[in-house]
């Protein structure tokens, strides 16, 4: 939908834009919050893995719904969550 409207609607692709940062904002923060709790290194940019995270679950989806295949969201949400595995304390 976000493809859709944002070149013909302004207000319709700026609440798209909004529920994405809103979306954005809640994973950054859980992210904070793992670097509080001492479970993610203090280096890690919450903000550029969220960013990243729904990126590839975005990019997944739209590769799913048209291949009709698993697959492309399996690996889009594998590499992500490996991005921020490399940024967890063990």
């Amino acid at each position: 939908m976000a493809n859709e409207v944002a070149d013909h609607d302004e207000e319709a692709r700026a609440i798209v834009a909004a529920g994405f940062a809103r979306w954005q904002q809640l994973i950054a923060n859980g992210l904070r919050r793992m670097q509080d709790n001492g479970k993610l290194k203090p280096d890690a940019d919450a903000d550029h893995l969220a960013i990243g995270l729904i990126a590839a679950l975005q990019g997944g989806y739209l590769l799913t719904q048209t291949t009709r295949d698993m697959k492309p969201m399996e690996v889009a949400l594998d590499m992500a969550l490996s991005q921020i595995k490399t940024h967890l304390i063990e």
